[in-house]
């Protein structure tokens, strides 16, 4: 994520923070919670026809327990760079979000209060090229007037959020890769999961892995998810630090898996071809024991 800010009158700063995680995955609760801005979904994938109309809602809501908020919402496109991270580009010529037609574009919530934001895209029935198009649905809840605060100081923050739109044409396709894996124990506490991972297709590639650790009698003492979203032509190194809960001293079996999680033949569904399995046999330490 980053932060920045610029001067305002007075002594008074203006933060804005941009989530970045969201491409990823869903927002994460800590940072909802930190922003007082949630919106669901993060992602929303689609297959689009030339000439077709999809309707989707985007529910915000104001996580603040202890005051109303303000909220604008409004489009931009974006992609992710090499390391994975969101940016937002202003629309091209071609942009999709000439396609969209949202409402409402403000609104005021009371403490603990949602509203549905109505996401209308008609797709032209000429459409120049066949390529995968992305918009965001960004949400952001200005604060007051600077008058408001002068002789004053402080920081006022202006938080943004977004629902992060894939549209991807009919016949395109990801070409998803798992290139190498690497089982990395150098922290004995920690060990952690090392991949290159790669898509050469038209169209975005979710990679979904699942971790999991069986002790010597075959019982799961421990399940973990991540996953990863690679734009088009996109290779990148994925890190998986695992946060493993208190475990015995002994010997574990780890199995690692890797989906493809986005299927444009079936965009609906959550799982797709498995990639890659890797198993491992790991050494758990016995747990250092406290000066007396």
């Amino acid at each position: 994520m980053r932060f920045l800010r610029r001067r305002l009158p007075g002594k008074f700063l203006l933060g804005t923070l941009l989530l970045a995680g969201l491409a990823s995955g869903p927002l994460h609760p800590a940072a909802a919670w930190a922003t007082g801005v949630g919106v669901q979904p993060a992602n929303v994938e689609l297959v689009v026809s030339p000439g077709s109309t999809v309707r989707r809602v985007v529910r915000v809501g104001n996580l603040r327990t202890d005051r109303s908020q303000r909220f604008l919402v409004g489009l931009a496109e974006w992609t992710l760079d090499d390391q994975g991270k969101l940016k937002l580009l202003p629309p091209a010529s071609d942009s999709a979000t000439s396609w969209v037609r949202f409402t409402p574009a403000k609104f005021t919530l009371g403490p603990a209060e949602a509203q549905n934001v109505v996401v209308e895209i008609e797709v032209p029935v000429r459409v120049p090229e066949a390529k995968e198009r992305r918009f965001a649905l960004l949400v952001s809840n200005p604060p007051s007037s600077p008058d408001r605060y002068k002789g004053k100081s402080g920081v006022i923050n202006r938080f943004q959020t977004a629902s992060l739109f894939y549209l991807t044409a009919e016949g395109l396709e990801p070409q998803p890769a798992v290139e190498s894996v690497a089982w990395d124990t150098r922290d004995p506490k920690s060990p952690a999961i090392r991949a290159r991972v790669s898509n050469r297709g038209r169209a975005h590639a979710r990679f979904m892995a699942t971790t999991v650790f069986e002790d010597e009698d075959g019982k799961v003492v421990f399940q973990g998810e991540s996953n990863i979203v690679l734009v088009e032509g996109q290779s990148r190194d994925w890190e998986s630090h695992l946060k493993l809960p208190p475990l015995k001293a002994g010997r574990y079996a780890v199995t690692w898996r890797v989906f493809s999680a986005f299927d444009p033949k079936r965009p609906s569904e959550r799982s797709g071809e498995l990639l890659e399995t890797r198993e491992w046999s790991w050494e758990s330490p016995a747990p250092s024991r406290k000066p007396s």
